[in-house]
């Protein structure tokens, strides 16, 4: 096989890979939901470096919030979540029953009060689904 060949050959190859692979993960993120928010203290400052846990039909997921106190927890299986959120000086601050829906992103505000972690501050707020830009132009 010349040079040529074989680069003709490698290009099809991954052009036939990238036909199934691309509509496979176009397809996954239809199915699936985000829990997104802010971590704020008291005051309403945003808590930067914070520990947010999900747990639900995924198992276990932990990041920390931004620099803005953001997090995003991306592309969930939909169902019901608990979240828990840890930063030293703070109580830690939970929230249960938040729900995932597809092709939404539950919107949380966590608040958390000064205190030891080893207190639990439980939110008993509603979360609330939000359109994200993207599913917004995909509808027009």
């Amino acid at each position: 096989m010349n040079r040529s060949t074989r680069t003709t050959t490698w290009l099809l190859i991954a052009l036939f890979a990238l036909a199934f692979v691309m509509p496979m993960a176009a397809q996954e993120s239809s199915t699936r939901g985000n829990i997104g928010g802010t971590v704020v203290d008291s005051s309403g400052a945003v808590i930067p470096g914070a520990k947010v846990t999900i747990t639900g039909p995924t198992g276990t997921q932990t990041q920390e919030s931004n620099q803005e106190g953001n997090f995003l927890f991306r592309t969930l299986i939909p169902g019901t979540y608990s979240l828990k959120v840890e930063k030293d000086q703070f109580k830690s601050a939970a929230a249960s029953d938040v729900q995932v829906v597809i092709n939404r992103t539950t919107a949380l505000r966590m608040t958390m009060q000064p205190g030891a972690t080893n207190e639990t501050i439980e939110v008993t707020a509603s979360s609330v689904a939000v359109d994200t830009p993207r599913q917004r132009s995909e509808r027009t």
